[in-house]
């Protein structure tokens, strides 16, 4: 169980991000990870989670060394890049949080990718377990709870913001 999504930071480092998106119309920033701990099931092979931060303002961008991340600004999902991307700190950054966001949050993804940095009001978080399941020498991820199969890059489809919106 998760006492606070808060309480989630302390175990990301090093995490392969899956997605990150940035929904103007919802005013939110999701990140979605893989998860060392079992928070769901000690029967899930594989878990996941969301952190959603809510009443997101100034949004930047603070880019990287390698050129082609550098067009990633809002939007960000694993199996459409090249190489893989893990979380390599997060936390408040020097910087005051903004006008109207009571936080503010850097999110370090390496120095080939870089960071984003934004203000916040509030975080919540969603966690998901799972089964894999190998066929035809694919894996497929399967809900440890309901055995629904689900994209491994895309465990929280629910939390995505329209294209059209983004």
């Amino acid at each position: 169980m998760v006492e606070t999504p808060e309480s989630l930071f302390r175990w990301l480092d090093e995490c392969l991000v899956l997605s990150f998106r940035h929904c103007p119309l919802h005013r939110t920033f999701t990140l979605v990870t893989d998860y060392p701990l079992r928070l769901t099931s000690p029967r899930s092979e594989r878990d996941f989670v969301a952190l959603v931060f809510h009443e997101v303002v100034d949004l930047v961008r603070l880019p990287g060394e390698v050129s082609a991340y550098r067009l990633t600004v809002t939007r960000y999902r694993a199996d459409e890049h090249p190489g893989s991307v893990v979380v390599q700190g997060l936390g408040a950054p020097a910087t005051k949080a903004s006008a109207g966001s009571a936080r503010r949050m850097e999110i370090h993804f390496g120095p080939s990718f870089g960071a984003v940095s934004f203000g916040y009001q509030s975080l919540t978080a969603r966690t998901r377990g799972s089964r894999i399941v190998r066929t035809d020498g694919r894996f497929d991820y399967r809900d440890i709870d309901t055995g629904e199969p689900f994209d491994m890059y895309e465990p929280f489809p629910e939390l995505d913001c329209a294209p059209q919106d983004a």
